[in-house]
C-alpha cells in the first residue's frame, strides 16, 4: 500500500493488498497502447487500494475474482543492509515462497528486471507452465521489437499451422461398386455371420440388387433418401447395399429410438420409401406418404414380386450415400450429408492402415445412425472378410459379446471405452484355445473419451493393439488416430486421456482461437477439419450449415472447414489430445447430445416449470 498509515515504520506488516485488474482490449489494437492504458486504470485504483478481495467477493456476490497473480516486489535495497548507527549487520536473506493461485508472476526490478514464475501443480502441470513461460518471453520480446503490434498479432511467431495427412487419390468409385467387384473375386467367401448361419458374398449381392430394382420401381433414384429400419441382422446389411444400389441415399434408422425422433427423422428427411421388417414397421409412428417395402432379417423381399429395371443406375462419386442424423442444439436432430467419394476414400485408408484383409472378422454391433457402424459393415465387405453381426440388444450385455467374440473368431472390435471395461471386468474362465480375446488382432475406441489407465489395462491384459479414434459425423467416421500402447502419451506426458493422434489420408486440421489463429503447440485450440472428407453439409439447413462449414481462409479458393467444437491441443510433432467442448454439447456412452436439445424437450412438457 502507498497510502499514508500513522506509524507505518514501526509496524511489522503484512502491509500489503491484491487488487484486481481487468484488462479491456480490442483485436485491432496496439499492444503498447493498450499496456499503457491498462497502467493508467490501475492507477486510478490506488484510491481504494484498502478494499480486499474478499470485501469485493462479498459485494459482488461470487468466489474467486482471478486466478493468475502479478506481484512487482520493489523493495528498497542499497546494498549495505543494516540500522543507520551500524549496530546491526544483515549478512544474507532468504525468502521461501508458496504459490496459492494456479499461476503467479513475480517481477524483480534491478540492474537487470527479472520475472519469475510459479505455478501451482495441483492445478496447472509443469507442461502447461513451461508454455506459459515461453509465450510471456515471447509477449516481450514482441513488445520490446514492436510496440505497434496489433493484439490480435501477438503470439504469431510460435503457432504451428495445419497438421495435414498424405495426399492420395481418392476412389472415383462408390462403396457399392467396390463390394460388387469384390464379390465377383470371392463369390463363395462368407460375407455376412448372424445368428449361427452364414451368408456368402455372391448370394448379399444378389440380395442387395433384387431389393435395389424393387426400390427402383417405387422410385428410388439419386438423392431420393430411403429411410432403413431394420434390426440389426443380415437383413440389415443387404437393405443398406440395396439402398446404395438402387442409387438412392440410405437414411439409417434404428428401431429402438424414441418415436418423436424417428417421425423428425422422417419428415425432416422428405423419404417416401421405407425399408423395414413387418415388426419393425408396426412398431414405428405413421408418417405420411412414405411407402413401405417389408424385408425379413435375411434379407429377402416380402410380399408381391415387383418388377423393377434390370439395370441398375451408375451411381455418381460425388452424389450422397447416406444421411445421417445427430443431436441438434435447437431440440430438432440435424442430418449430415456426405459423398460416396469421401466415404470410399475413408473406408480405404482404413483398410490400407490397418492391414485389413480376407481373413479378417469384424463385429458389427454399432447401433444404425451411429456412423461408425457403417465402417464395421464396409471395411471388411471391401476386403473380403466377414461382418459378424451381434444380435439387436447384444451391445448391452458384455457376456453375451464376449461369448460371440469367441465363438465366430473375431478379430476386430470397435467400442466405447466404457464397454472395454465392462468386458474386462466379466468373469470369464479361459477356453481350450486361450482367453476370449485371444483371436483378436486389433480394437478401436471411439466415442467418449480413452483415459490413460483404461488404455494401459487393456494392453497389459490382453495384449491386443488398442487404437483411439476420432471423428464427427461431418467428417466421414474418423479423422484421427493414435495406437495406445504400452505408454500411450507421446514423450512421456501426463495427460488424462489417450491422443487423438493424428491426421487420416487428404485430411488438414487446425486448431484456432476465437479469432481464427493458429495456436501454439501445447496451447488449446478449437479443432477445425478441412479436406476431402468434409460433409455437404446439413440436409435442408443452410444457415446452419453456413454456421458450421465456414470458409477455409488457409486452403484453395472456395474450399471449406468445419468447425468442430472440439477443444484440443497439439504436441510438437503433431499429436493431438482432445480435451472437451467449447459448447453445451456431451457424450453419453458415444451418443452425441446437445444439452439445447434436452432443455427444449423439457421446456415442451407442461408438467415441467
Amino acid at each position: 500500500r502507498q497510502a499514508p498509515v500513522p506509524g507505518v515504520d514501526t509496524l511489522v506488516g503484512l502491509l500489503i493488498n491484491t487488487v484486481p485488474a481487468r484488462l479491456a482490449w480490442r483485436p485491432e489494437q496496439p499492444l503498447g497502447e493498450v499496456l499503457a492504458r491498462f497502467q493508467e486504470s490501475q492507477a486510478e485504483l490506488l484510491d481504494h487500494q484498502h478494499l480486499g478481495p474478499a470485501e469485493i467477493r462479498r459485494a459482488v456476490g461470487r468466489g474467486e475474482l482471478f486466478d493468475a497473480l502479478v506481484v512487482v516486489e520493489n523493495l528498497p535495497d542499497g546494498g549495505e543492509r543494516g540500522d543507520p548507527a551500524g549496530r546491526i549487520r544483515i549478512t544474507d536473506s532468504r525468502v521461501r515462497d508458496s504459490v496459492h493461485y494456479p499461476l503467479a508472476l513475480t517481477v524483480l526490478p534491478g540492474a537487470r528486471l527479472r520475472l519469475q514464475l510459479d505455478h501451482d501443480r495441483s492445478r496447472l502441470d509443469d507442461r502447461a507452465a513451461e508454455l506459459f513461460t515461453r509465450r510471456l518471453r515471447a509477449l516481450c520480446a514482441q513488445l520490446v521489437a514492436d510496440p505497434a503490434l496489433p493484439v490480435a498479432r501477438v503470439g504469431r511467431g510460435a503457432a504451428s499451422g495445419a497438421l495435414s495427412g498424405a495426399v492420395r487419390p481418392l476412389p472415383d468409385t462408390t462403396v457399392h461398386a467396390a463390394f460388387t467387384a469384390q464379390a465377383r473375386r470371392t463369390p463363395d467367401a462368407t460375407a455376412l455371420r448372424h445368428d449361427g448361419h452364414g451368408t456368402g458374398f455372391a448370394e448379399l449381392d444378389v440380395l442387395a440388387a433384387s431389393l435395389a430394382r424393387r426400390l427402383a420401381a417405387e422410385g428410388a433414384g439419386p438423392e431420393a433418401v430411403v429411410a432403413v429400419a431394420v434390426p440389426r441382422s443380415a437383413g440389415e446389411v443387404v437393405a443398406w447395399l440395396g439402398v446404395l444400389k438402387a442409387g438412392a441415399v440410405c437414411l439409417p434408422v434404428d428401431p429402438a429410438a424414441p418415436a418423436e425422433r424417428v417421425r423428425h427423422m422422417l419428415a425432416d428427411s422428405g423419404a417416401r420409401i421405407l425399408v423395414a421388417t413387418a415388426e419393425v414397421r408396426d412398431a414405428l409412428p405413421a408418417a405420411a406418404g412414405v411407402r413401405t417395402v417389408l424385408v425379413d432379417v435375411d434379407g429377402a423381399v416380402v410380399g408381391a414380386s415387383v418388377h423393377g429395371p434390370r439395370a441398375l443406375p451408375d451411381t455418381d462419386p460425388d452424389s450422397a450415400p447416406y444421411l445421417m442424423y445427430t443431436s441438434g442444439s435447437t431440440g430438432r436432430p440435424k442430418g449430415v450429408v456426405v459423398t460416396h467419394r469421401a466415404l470410399a476414400g475413408q473406408l480405404a485408408w482404413t483398410a490400407e492402415r490397418f492391414g485389413f484383409g480376407p481373413h479378417d472378422r469384424v463385429l458389427h454391433q454399432y447401433a444404425a445412425g451411429f456412423d461408425p457402424s457403417l465402417q464395421e459393415v464396409f471395411v471388411p465387405l471391401l476386403t473380403g472378410g466377414t461382418v459378424v453381426i451381434a444380435r439387436p440388444d447384444g451391445h448391452r450385455d458384455p457376456a453375451y459379446l464376449i461369448s460371440l467374440i469367441r465363438s465366430e473368431r473375431v478379430t476386430t472390435l470397435d467400442l466405447v471405452p466404457s464397454l472395454y471395461t465392462a468386458l474386462l471386468a466379466e468373469e470369464v474362465p479361459p477356453g481350450g484355445d486361450g482367453p476370449w480375446w485371444s483371436g483378436l488382432r486389433r480394437a478401436f475406441s471411439g466415442g467418449e473419451a480413452l483415459t490413460v489407465p483404461a488404455g494401459r489395462r487393456w494392453r497389459e491384459r490382453t495384449g491386443v493393439p488398442l487404437f483411439n479414434v476420432y471423428g464427427p459425423t461431418e467428417a466421414v467416421i474418423q479423422v484421427t488416430g493414435w495406437e495406445a500402447g504400452p505408454d500411450p502419451l507421446p514423450g512421456g506426458g501426463t495427460a488424462a486421456t489417450v491422443p487423438i493422434g493424428r491426421p487420416v489420408w487428404n485430411t488438414r486440421l487446425y486448431l484456432l482461437d476465437r479469432h481464427l489463429r493458429h495456436v501454439a503447440a501445447g496451447e488449446a485450440g478449437q479443432l477445425y477439419i478441412a479436406g476431402a472428407q468434409l460433409a455437404r453439409g446439413y440436409h435442408a439447413r443452410p444457415a446452419l450449415t453456413a454456421e458450421r462449414f465456414v470458409a477455409d481462409p488457409f486452403g484453395a479458393p472456395g474450399e471449406r472447414m468445419y468447425r468442430t467444437g472440439d477443444l484440443v491441443q497439439s504436441t510438437a510433432d503433431g499429436v493431438l489430445t482432445y480435451l472437451g467442448r467449447t459448447d453445451h454439447q456431451v457424450k453419453i456412452r458415444g451418443n452425441r447430445v446437445e444439452l439445447g436439445e434436452v432443455e427444449a424437450r423439457l421446456r415442451a412438457e407442461n408438467t415441467v416449470g
